[in-house]
């Protein structure tokens, strides 16, 4: 066995359950990342504008709270800088396998371990594996007929090519989702002319983004104690907010209607054109997909270079976009910001499938089944498997907590194992059904299942009608579940394991019993 521990995935996600394995003293693990630093998002995502887009206080580990963000809002650049930071205090990069892609994901029952195939044609295996790829694991393929011809520039927003200079160019963004938000108004002071083509109109909120002052950067290095209080007064106030006009709306309908009256408000007011104005707010209740937040994404499209593409692309040409009316608009370059397949996307099992015990296939699963996971994390029939984004897994309005906790919950989990001497441990369907249970209560009052959310195309309701993204209880109470869930609620078995020297002494009888008996000299 190469390692007790593998963590699949170098990002944010991967660091933090890295982080949490050696607060508690599990030193034997590795972190497997198939580029050649950490740092996921913030590591690829280069492009005009990239940032953060909730705010910073509440994006970053509860016990590594950085004093000195230089606004509200982080640009992408700081939080590399702090993944950096955080990745050279807990000494990450000793664990680190650089240059690896995890591929096949197999259960050895027999072996009780993970046999992970990777990239290069390797094997790695592991007592535990932690899938920690995050929510978008995969760039969506551009599907538009003639893609393929096109002759211009292709600006992919997580390779962004510095070296291409947009001055003078006619440019076109394929999509108006949160990349789209961010790089829009980025670049339509420097192009010559934007085409913005927009299937789905998004919800656009201002963003309060001042810098941070000199003075309150000294408090908050001076006090660690403020900065948490900070960290957790940024979750309570997301979640007070939009969460619980999402998740508890049939109790508080008032408060959903009320942001989404504010918001069109605010949209129609910015845009003085009443067309531009109608063609860019949605027709989908707010909160029913991710919105977005900016100062200047909306003014974008009152410049004169800038147009919103609203009719549907038919085909691209060698030179340009035609649209189904039949205009064709000439392109230099072109920026597919058209999002990612999400982790519960059986798509993404396609050529990374993950196979568990008796015939259990990930994406099959996906394809066929309601979502349910225990705390958002494990699953019957994936014995010593963890996934820190799973169905029914996010919480705190952001994404580190949700990282903590399932960190958390891992660890308990491996400490009992090892108490116990076990070398599997399986979530029961029993415990699984009574877990999910008020899950499913809660989510009956949810948005989602309330309102007509079939115009938004959102992530957050998946092929089954159900919306498993979000996990409908406070921040509060999921560290509260997570440090008092029952470890009985799993099974533990412990079987004989073979160590190297049994293996090479069974070779050898083999070995003995196989070869054909030899003639005594005459």
């Amino acid at each position: 066995m190469d390692h007790e521990i593998v963590i699949v995935g170098g990002g944010l996600t991967g660091i933090g359950v890295g982080a949490a394995l050696i607060r508690a003293g599990l030193e034997d693990f590795a972190i497997l990342e198939r580029a050649h630093d950490f740092g996921g998002t913030w590591r690829d995502n280069r492009y005009p504008g990239v940032g953060v887009d909730v705010p910073t206080f509440g994006y970053q580990f509860s016990y590594e709270t950085k004093p000195d963000w230089s606004r509200v809002f982080a640009k992408g650049h700081e939080m590399k800088t702090y993944v950096d930071d955080f990745v050279a205090k807990y000494d990450l990069r000793a664990h680190a396998r650089f240059g690896i892609e995890a591929l096949g994901r197999r259960w050895d029952d027999e072996a009780q371990l993970w046999r992970i195939e990777t990239r290069d044609g390797g094997e790695i295996t592991a007592r535990f594996v932690v899938s920690a790829v995050g929510a978008y694991i995969e760039k969506r393929p551009v599907t538009i007929p003639g893609f393929a011809d096109f002759h211009g520039k292709v600006l992919e927003p997580t390779d962004w090519d510095y070296g291409y200079d947009l001055r003078g160019k006619r440019v076109a963004v394929i999509g108006t989702g949160a990349t789209s938000v961010q790089i829009v108004p980025s670049i339509a002071p420097d192009v010559a002319h934007l085409d913005v083509y927009q299937r789905t109109a998004t919800w656009i909120m201002p963003k309060f983004d001042p810098e941070i002052p000199a003075w309150m950067t000294s408090l908050f290095s001076r006090s660690p104690r403020l900065r948490r209080l900070i960290y957790e007064a940024s979750i309570w106030a997301s979640e007070l907010t939009l969460l619980t006009a999402i998740n508890r709306y049939t109790t508080y309908p008032w408060l959903q209607k009320a942001f989404e009256t504010l918001v069109r408000w605010h949209m129609r007011r910015t845009l003085s054109d009443p067309e531009l104005a109608r063609k860019l707010t949605p027709d989908y209740p707010f909160g029913a997909k991710r919105g977005g937040m900016s100062n200047d994404y909306l003014q974008a499209y009152l410049r004169d270079n800038v147009e919103l593409v609203t009719d549907p692309i038919e085909r691209f040409t060698p030179t340009g976009i035609r649209t189904s009316d039949g205009v064709e608009r000439p392109v230099d370059a072109v920026i597919p910001a058209v999002g990612y397949r999400m982790a519960f996307d059986p798509a993404a099992y396609v050529d990374k499938p993950v196979r568990g015990r008796d015939g259990f296939e990930l994406g099959h699963h996906f394809a066929t089944q309601k979502l349910k996971a225990y705390q958002g994390i494990t699953m019957p029939g994936l014995p010593n498997y963890f996934m820190v984004f799973s169905a029914y897994s996010t919480v705190g309005a952001s994404w580190q907590p949700m990282v903590e906790v399932a960190g958390a919950h891992i660890v308990r989990v491996v400490q009992e194992c090892r108490r116990r001497g076990a070398t599997s441990v399986e979530i029961t369907p029993e415990a699984l059904e009574r877990d999910h249970a008020p899950i499913e209560r809660l989510m009956r009052r949810s948005l989602f299942l309330n309102r007509d959310c079939s115009g938004a195309n959102t992530y957050y309701i998946d092929q089954h009608g159900d919306a498993p993204v979000l996990r409908p209880v406070t921040l509060s109470r999921a560290r509260r579940e997570n440090r008092t869930f029952p470890l009985s609620d799993y099974r533990y078995r412990s079987a004989p394991v073979h160590t190297s020297s049994d293996a090479a002494a069974a070779e050898i009888i083999d070995t003995f019993l196989s070869a054909p008996a030899s003639r005594p000299e005459s």
